[in-house]
């Protein structure tokens, strides 16, 4: 799910929270480690790796991965920031409305 969520940068799936999204960000493989990883990649040798290398293995595959992590946590805030505005500026705009149609 997570690797799906990355990949196409569905910043609106709700299967995992923002904060969850943050946290991720700690799980991620570095170049580096991806590198040592990849020879890994087998399901025999996989099976060889202790279960918390066995879960950020599929997050290897990720192209910048930690960069797309950061773009849905910034898409998902500023969506949740509109949201907000929102309420707001309708009460504006009402009151505009108001003013305009006064004699």
């Amino acid at each position: 799910v997570l690797s799906q969520i990355l990949l196409g940068l569905e910043w609106e799936n709700e299967q995992l929270r923002t904060d969850q999204m943050e946290q991720i960000l700690d799980a991620i493989p570095t170049k580096e480690e991806a590198d040592l990883l990849r020879p890994h990649a087998e399901p025999e040798a996989a099976a060889k790796l202790r279960d918390v290398e066995q879960m950020v293995l599929p997050l290897m595959e990720i192209r910048r991965g930690s960069a797309r992590v950061k773009l849905i946590c910034c898409a998902r805030n500023a969506s949740a920031q509109a949201e907000t505005a929102s309420g707001p500026l309708e009460t504006l705009r009402a009151a505009c409305a108001a003013i305009n149609g006064s004699e």
